[in-house]
C-alpha cells in the first residue's frame, strides 16, 4: 500500500476519475482485511487466558465467595435452607459456600455397607471365638472414612483472615450453626460407632467385641457358650439410635467335646433289682459348659463297673443312640448292694453323684413290698459294731432310720435310748458279705450284722429314692398315724388353775398324769374368771405355759429353778446347760409333755399377751426333736456362729493367721456355773484324744467344726435334751415324727408368723348386715394395713388366741375369721370370741376413734376371759 500510493501521488498527470475510485475501493478493502486478520490473531492468543481466568474466578466464587449476590433465585434458596435467619453479607458467603461443599461431598451409604462372618465353611462350636468383618462404604462405593471434620477455632480464624479480602467478618452475636469445612480423619480413629449383638429367644442379648482397623473396616469377635440357633446382627449408631446394618445372620452353635464330669444319668432304676433281670439306663453326654450334645461319639470309650468290697462286675453293654445319648444295658447276677461307676476315656463320670443299687431275690421283694405299703419296717439285729446286743430295735421309715436300745427293768423293756439316728436321704450304705451292713452319716458310723441286712439295705434305698412328698402329704400321714397308734379317748378332763400360779400347779399335775390322760379332751378354767372353755381358754392356757417355759428368765418366782433356755446373739432360743437342778428337770419334762399335747391337738406354739416374750425356737430344737445329729453348719444358729464363719473363710495354713487367732487346737473352753451360785470355772475340754496337741489346719477344719458343733449343741445339753424328749415321747409315739424334716416340724408346731392383710381380708366373713362397703369395715381394714408386724400379731392373738397361723394361712383357720357388729356406745372397745375366731366391732363415729379403740383392745385386753 505504501508503495502504491506514492507512485500515484507522484504522477505528473492527474488520474482519471474511474481509475481513482477503483483504486480507493481496493485500498479500503485491503485495509479492512488486514485489520480483521490482526484482530483474529490477537483474539486467538488472548481468549484462552481470559477463559482460564474466568474459570478460576467461578471456582473461587463457588468455594469461598458469594453466589451471585442479589439474585432473587438464590435469595429464595437461602430462605428455604435457613428459615427465619437473616445473614450479613459475609455470613451469607460462608454459609452458602459450606452448603455447596456438603452437597458435593460423599455420604455414608447403608445400602452399600455390609458385614460377614469368617468361618471358612467350618461349623460353629461352643466356647470357640467367632470372627467377622464390617466394611462401611459411601455413596460412591468407596471405603467410608468418616464425615467432614470440623475445623478448630484457630484454623477458622486463619481462613477468615486470608479469604475475606473485603474485610467482612461473621457477626459474633449470631447463634446460627454452620456446616463444617471438608476434612477427612486419619485412618486410626473410628469414623462410626458400631455394636454386634447375639440374640437368643427368651434370653437377654449378648454383645460382642468390635475393633476399628482402617478405611472404614472393622473386625468383630464374640464367643457363645450355649448351643442352638443364635441370630447375629450389626447396628450402626445414627442420631442417638442404632440402625440395623445389612441383614441379620442366623448361625447354629454345636456342643463341644464330651466332658465326663458334666454327663447326666437318666432313667436309672434306684429301686431294688431282681437278680438275673435285664435293666437299661441312659447317659446324656454334655460338654464342659453343660450343653447337651446332639451327635454321637466313640462308644468304645465308655466302661461300667458294679462293685462292692467282695466282687466286681463289668457286664454292661453301651449303645450309641446317635443323638448325644448312650444306652447302658446291664444284669446283676448276685444279691448284694453295689456301687455303680461309669468311666469315659478312663475318667469317672458323675463325680458328685452316688449310684447305689441293690439286687435281691423275688422272695425278699415280696416282704419288702409289705413294708413299703405300711411305710416302715422294724428289725431286731443281733450284732451291732461286732458285739452281740439284746433289746436292740432298728426301724426304717420313709424319712428316718433309728436304732434304739431299751433298758430292761424286771424283764420289762423301758426307757429307749437312741444308739443311731439319721435321715434317710443322708445315710450311706456299704454292704459286705456275709450279711454285714455299714451305715454312715457324717462322722458317725455303725455296723449291723444280721440275716436281714440285705432287706434293711433294700428298704433304705427304696425309701431314699422314692418320689418326694409335699408338706400336706406328710401332715396327713402324721394325723393318720396318730389316730392309729394313739387314738383319742372321748372323755373330758376339767382342770382349774389360778392364773398367777399356773405353771407350778400344772407341772405338778401333768408330771403325775398317765399317757391315757393326754389322749382325753382337756378343758381349762381360770380361778376368778367367768370364761367357759370352748377352745379359746384351751389355747390360752398352753400359750401362756409355753411362753413362761421357753423364757430366758426364771419361769416363776414360786419355782426354785433357773431359766430353762438361753438366747443366742441371733435371737434364737436353745437349751441352757445350767438348767440341771431337780426343779429344772421337772419343768423340762413338763415342757416336753405340753409341746407334745399341743402337737397332738394341732395347737400352735405362740405368744399370748402383750407382756409375754415371743417364742423363737432355734432350728436346732426341732433337729433334736427328730433325734438327728448336729453338723458343722448348725453352728451358725448358735453362739459359735462367728467362729464358724471366720474358720471357713480363714487360711489356717498361714503362720501369721494362726498366730493372730491363737494357734487353735482340737480343744474348747467350757465355762460352768455352780448350781448354788458362785464364781464360774473354766475348763479346757479336748474334742479328740490329745486334742491340745493336734492343730487345726485347712485340711481338718471341717472335722474340727463338726466336733465343736457336736460338743456345744449336743454333749453340753445332753441332760436337758434327754429330759425334754422323755416328756415329749411319753405323750407321742417315738417314731411319729420321722416323716418330717426340721423345717417341716417347725412349720407344723409354730405355724406362719407373717400376716398378709390382703389374704386376711379375702378369708374374713362379714356377718349380721356388714359388707365390704360398710364404713366401719373400711376403717377396720385401713387401720390393720397401717399396723406394724407386732401389732398385726397382737390383733391375730386377740381374735384367735394365737399369734401364729397354721401352715395354710388364713384359709386353714377353723373356724374362719369373722367380724360382726357389736352393740353398746361408740366409746365401747372391740370384743373377741377366741373360741369362734370372731371379732365384735362397735359402730364408731370416726376412723380415729376406731383406731384408738382397736389399739387399746389389743394392748390391754389380750388376757383374761369374761362372759360377753
Amino acid at each position: 500500500y505504501l508503495s502504491i500510493v506514492p507512485s500515484c501521488m507522484t504522477s505528473s498527470s492527474p488520474p482519471t476519475t474511474s481509475t481513482d475510485s477503483s483504486l480507493l475501493t481496493l485500498n479500503n478493502l485491503t485495509l479492512l482485511i488486514i485489520i480483521l486478520s490482526i484482530i483474529c490473531c490477537v483474539s486467538m492468543v488472548i481468549l484462552p487466558f481470559i477463559a482460564i481466568i474466568g474459570i478460576c474466578c467461578v471456582y473461587r466464587r463457588l468455594t469461598r465467595g458469594v453466589w451471585f449476590s442479589g439474585s432473587s433465585r438464590n435469595q429464595d434458596l437461602e430462605d428455604e435452607l435457613f428459615p427465619n435467619v437473616r445473614f450479613q453479607h459475609s455470613e451469607r458467603s460462608t454459609a452458602m459456600a459450606r452448603l455447596a461443599t456438603m452437597i458435593v461431598a460423599p455420604k455414608l451409604s447403608l445400602e452399600k455397607s455390609d458385614w460377614k462372618l469368617l468361618h471358612g465353611g467350618a461349623q460353629f462350636t461352643v466356647a470357640k471365638p467367632i470372627r467377622g468383618v464390617v466394611q462401611l462404604r459411601d455413596t460412591r462405593n468407596e471405603p467410608w472414612c468418616g464425615p467432614p471434620k470440623k475445623k478448630s477455632s484457630k484454623n477458622a480464624a486463619d481462613d477468615a483472615d486470608g479469604d475475606d479480602q473485603n474485610g467482612d467478618t461473621l457477626n459474633p452475636t449470631t447463634t446460627t450453626t454452620l456446616p463444617s469445612a471438608p476434612s477427612h480423619p486419619k485412618a486410626e480413629s473410628p469414623p462410626e460407632e458400631l455394636i454386634v449383638r447375639i440374640l437368643r429367644p427368651n434370653e437377654p442379648p449378648q454383645e460382642g467385641d468390635i475393633r476399628y482397623t482402617s478405611n472404614g473396616s472393622y473386625d468383630i469377635q464374640f464367643t457363645i457358650m450355649k448351643t442352638g440357633f443364635h441370630t447375629i446382627e450389626v447396628r450402626l449408631k445414627q442420631n442417638n439410635s442404632f440402625i440395623l446394618l445389612g441383614d441379620p445372620q442366623q448361625i447354629l452353635i454345636h456342643a463341644g467335646a464330651i466332658d465326663p464330669t458334666q454327663c447326666v444319668m437318666r432313667q436309672f432304676n434306684f429301686q431294688p433289682h431282681l437278680v438275673n433281670e435285664q435293666y437299661t439306663c441312659e447317659i446324656e453326654t454334655c460338654d464342659s459348659h453343660g450343653n447337651q450334645r446332639d451327635i454321637g461319639g466313640d462308644v468304645q470309650k465308655f466302661r461300667a463297673r458294679f462293685a462292692n468290697d467282695s466282687q466286681e462286675f463289668s457286664s454292661a453293654l453301651f449303645q450309641d443312640d446317635q443323638n448325644g445319648k448312650y444306652s447302658m444295658i446291664y444284669v446283676l447276677t448276685t444279691p448284694g448292694v453295689y456301687e455303680l461307676e461309669i468311666l469315659y476315656d478312663n475318667q469317672p463320670c458323675f463325680p458328685k453323684q452316688n449310684f447305689t443299687c441293690c439286687s435281691i431275690e423275688p422272695s425278699t421283694l415280696r416282704a419288702l413290698n409289705d413294708m413299703v405299703s405300711s411305710r416302715s419296717g422294724s428289725f431286731q439285729p443281733k450284732v451291732i459294731d461286732d458285739q452281740k446286743r439284746k433289746s436292740i430295735y432298728l426301724r426304717v421309715s420313709s424319712r428316718q432310720i433309728s436304732i434304739k436300745k431299751y433298758i430292761s427293768l424286771y424283764f420289762v423293756e423301758l426307757f429307749p435310748k437312741t444308739i443311731f439316728s439319721s435321715r434317710i436321704h443322708r445315710v450311706k450304705l456299704k454292704f459286705t458279705n456275709p450279711n454285714m451292713l455299714t451305715l454312715k452319716d457324717g462322722i458317725r458310723k455303725i455296723k449291723i450284722k444280721d440275716k436281714d441286712s440285705l432287706t434293711i439295705a433294700a428298704l433304705i434305698l427304696k425309701f431314699k429314692f422314692e418320689s418326694g412328698e409335699t408338706f400336706d402329704d406328710k401332715q396327713a400321714f402324721f394325723k393318720a398315724q396318730l389316730l392309729k397308734d394313739c387314738p383319742p379317748i372321748h372323755n373330758t378332763s376339767v382342770i382349774k388353775f389360778p392364773r398367777d400360779r399356773l405353771l407350778k400347779k400344772s407341772c405338778n399335775q401333768f408330771n403325775r398324769a398317765s399317757s391315757r390322760f393326754w389322749r382325753t379332751y382337756l378343758q381349762f378354767r381360770f380361778e376368778g374368771e367367768e370364761g367357759i372353755d370352748a377352745g379359746g381358754l384351751y389355747r390360752e392356757f398352753f400359750n401362756i405355759a409355753c411362753s413362761q417355759l421357753f423364757s430366758t428368765n426364771p419361769p416363776h418366782p414360786s419355782i426354785d429353778s433357773p431359766a430353762l433356755f438361753k438366747k443366742f446373739e441371733n435371737g434364737y432360743i436353745f437349751f441352757d446347760e445350767n438348767a440341771s437342778t431337780p426343779a429344772a428337770k421337772d419343768l423340762l419334762r413338763c415342757a416336753g409333755k405340753i409341746c407334745a399335747k399341743m402337737l397332738y391337738d394341732h395347737i400352735l406354739i405362740s405368744q399370748r399377751g402383750a407382756q409375754l416374750p415371743p417364742v423363737s425356737l432355734s432350728p436346732l430344737f426341732f433337729k433334736h426333736l427328730l433325734q438327728l445329729p448336729v453338723e458343722a453348719e448348725d453352728l451358725q444358729f448358735s453362739s459359735q456362729a462367728s467362729i464358724y464363719k471366720h474358720f471357713m473363710e480363714m487360711n489356717l495354713d498361714d503362720p501369721d493367721m494362726r498366730e493372730a487367732i491363737g494357734d487353735p487346737t482340737f480343744t474348747v473352753e467350757h465355762v460352768s456355773i455352780p448350781p448354788g451360785g458362785g464364781a464360774p470355772t473354766i475348763t479346757v475340754h479336748p474334742l479328740v484324744p490329745n486334742g491340745a496337741r493336734k492343730p487345726v489346719t485347712n485340711a481338718n477344719k471341717e472335722l474340727y467344726l463338726g466336733l465343736l458343733a457336736n460338743y456345744e449343741l449336743h454333749e453340753k445339753v445332753q441332760v436337758q435334751i434327754d429330759t425334754f424328749l422323755a416328756g415329749f415321747f411319753s405323750v407321742l409315739p417315738p417314731d411319729s415324727l420321722t416323716q418330717f424334716d426340721p423345717e417341716d416340724l417347725e412349720l407344723l408346731m409354730c405355724g406362719v408368723t407373717e400376716i398378709d392383710v390382703t389374704e386376711m381380708q379375702r378369708n374374713c366373713q362379714l356377718k349380721s348386715g356388714l359388707n365390704s362397703r360398710t364404713k366401719e369395715v373400711l376403717w377396720f381394714w385401713r387401720a390393720v394395713s397401717s399396723f406394724s408386724p407386732v401389732q398385726k400379731s397382737k390383733l391375730l392373738g386377740f381374735i384367735t388366741g394365737s399369734t401364729s397361723l397354721p401352715a395354710g394361712g388364713f384359709s386353714s383357720l377353723n373356724p374362719r375369721l369373722q367380724i360382726q357388729p357389736a352393740g353398746g356406745t361408740p366409746n365401747s372397745l372391740p370384743r373377741s370370741h377366741t373360741c369362734f375366731h370372731m371379732l365384735d366391732l362397735p359402730r364408731y363415729t370416726s376412723f380415729q376413734r376406731l383406731l384408738q379403740a382397736l389399739n387399746t383392745a389389743i394392748e390391754f385386753g389380750s388376757e383374761g376371759f369374761g362372759m360377753a
